[in-house]
């Protein structure tokens, strides 16, 4: 009987979840508490006619535990490496394939529990803090590249609430139980960390072990991804053609692997390097080209009216304004374009720039705040307001150095 290491903790996990205590389970089979203990912990072995008996006190069906446990198996492996590499339609595939109200009752729940976390973790907006505490009752049963992938991936929930403290110590767990197998994915996720933290030569250090993993593993969709990630990481340092090299680069091999997500997200990258090189009309060649492929990431909208009132092309900048704010639901991007409205009506903006600036520090968006601080201090030059400029400069500084 395979996984049978998985009864215990499903036991555990689904008293615990009905509020049941351990003293009603023992008065009602006759098993002492330490044996019972030891049962939940899978110290002990027990006949079947035990756990039969304990299933039945909880409301779980016994047979169906074991029932499926090759297809399940191989449902699961196929799963895990579609989510690894990234394999939309294998992932699709499986979830069509997985019904989740078999698997509950099965003894691969735990294994495919891990399966949805990391599945959630990646593509839902808020991380599924609360399924930690689900795998939590298992990770002690799970094989060291599983509770490898747990700490990784609860690593990578707290990371993306900003509890970065939180995310380190459970990286520094995943770390120290990686096999090379896993530390492709874990050195990518700490890139993604160090990069939100502002720290981009850590950052930068890290994308590149990772990047030499996935390429020996023949990882594409990773390695695509990672190799755009060191270009973000050299436009936030202002090696703004270094990045753009990078980026044309990830367009090539997006092109030749035919990975469209890529593809459009480089462009969007590749504009925003542009943007912030002042080279307006290269943004807007970037922004149509991801556009075209129906690529409608709310700052483009933004770049483009920004670039055109730039190039004096006010009617341009008016039609990507209307079409900005009938589209655009993000509200960093709506104030950016705002912003433009206010330029083209010769408005004081300083207020407004002030109020965007505060908002992004507390969103964590540091391009952004050098956009805001340089408009700021030009403003700031041309009224001779020298101590405000200086002050605008200072914060600049410290954004540009990694802490």
């Amino acid at each position: 009987m395979k996984f049978v290491e998985f009864t215990g903790p499903i036991i555990r996990y689904y008293r615990e979840k009905q509020g049941i205590d351990i003293g009603t389970i023992c008065i009602q089979t006759g098993i002492q508490k330490p044996q019972y203990l030891e049962i939940e912990t899978g110290k002990k072995e027990v006949f079947l006619n035990t756990w039969k008996k304990i299933c039945d006190v909880i409301g779980i069906e016994f047979i169906s535990l074991f029932k499926n446990e090759d297809v399940y198996e191989e449902l699961y492996d196929a799963g895990l490496h579609a989510l690894l590499y990234d394999d939309i339609d294998e992932q699709k595939r499986l979830f069509e394939n997985v019904n989740e109200q078999h698997i509950r009752k099965s003894i691969l729940f735990p294994k495919f529990a891990l399966l949805r976390f990391i599945y959630d973790t990646m593509n839902e907006d808020k991380p599924p803090l609360d399924m930690i505490k689900t795998l939590e009752c298992f990770k002690d049963a799970y094989t060291l590249p599983e509770q490898c992938l747990y700490y990784d991936y609860s690593g990578f929930c707290y990371q993306k609430v900003r509890q970065y403290e939180k995310a380190k110590t459970l990286y520094e767990t995943a770390e120290h139980l990686a096999t090379m197998e896993n530390k492709d994915m874990l050195y990518y996720h700490m890139g993604i960390m160090h990069y939100r933290m502002n720290e981009q030569l850590t950052a930068l250090f890290y994308f590149r072990k990772a990047y030499n993993m996935f390429e020996k593993a023949w990882n594409t969709n990773r390695l695509l991804y990672t190799h755009g990630s060191i270009g973000i990481c050299y436009s936030r340092m202002s090696e703004f053609e270094m990045a753009k090299k990078q980026f044309e680069e990830t367009i090539r091999l997006a092109i030749q692997y035919k990975n469209r997500y890529v593809m459009c997200t480089t462009y969007d990258n590749i504009a925003f390097n542009c943007f912030k090189m002042h080279d307006y009309k290269e943004c807007i060649r970037y922004c149509y080209k991801a556009i075209d492929m129906d690529y409608h990431w709310p700052f483009l909208f933004a770049y483009l009216a920004f670039s055109f009132y730039k190039l004096e092309d006010e009617e341009k900048a008016w039609e990507w304004i209307h079409r900005g704010k009938e589209t655009v639901k993000d509200e960093a991007a709506l104030d950016l374009i705002e912003y433009v409205v206010l330029l083209i009506e010769k408005a004081d903006c300083v207020d407004f720039l002030e109020k965007m600036y505060h908002k992004f520090v507390e969103e964590e968006y540091y391009e952004l705040q050098k956009f805001v601080l340089m408009e700021l201090s030009n403003i700031f030059h041309q009224r001779q307001l020298y101590e405000h400029e200086a002050e605008c400069l200072r914060e600049l500084l410290k954004l540009h150095g990694e802490r």
